[in-house]
């Protein structure tokens, strides 16, 4: 088990088992899924979105699986993450 710093001070642990990269892919699809309905105005900001996905990609493991499978997933999406990953707390362009 590894601990890592998050972006807001905080500590987490992370167990690098072979489900994570699985998991981290769903979650990433997740992202996608709700970055689209906040684009259409519901549930939150692309602001608020771009600080907990600047977050998320930040962290090592989620990282590399974004890398690996941003080629398979909606280009506009991946262009936010970047610039959201590039401005610390600050809200990503679409």
């Amino acid at each position: 088990m590894s601990t890592y710093a998050c972006s807001r001070g905080r500590s987490i642990a992370l167990f690098a088992g072979r489900f994570q990269p699985l998991a981290d892919s769903l979650v990433i699809s997740h992202f996608q899924t709700v970055w689209l309905v906040a684009r259409s105005g519901g549930l939150l900001t692309l602001h608020e979105l771009a600080v907990d996905a600047g977050d998320f990609f930040r962290l090592p493991l989620p990282r590399i699986v974004r890398e690996e499978t941003k080629k398979y997933r909606n280009q506009q999406f991946v262009r936010f993450v970047e610039r959201a990953l590039k401005k610390e707390n600050q809200p990503a362009a679409v």
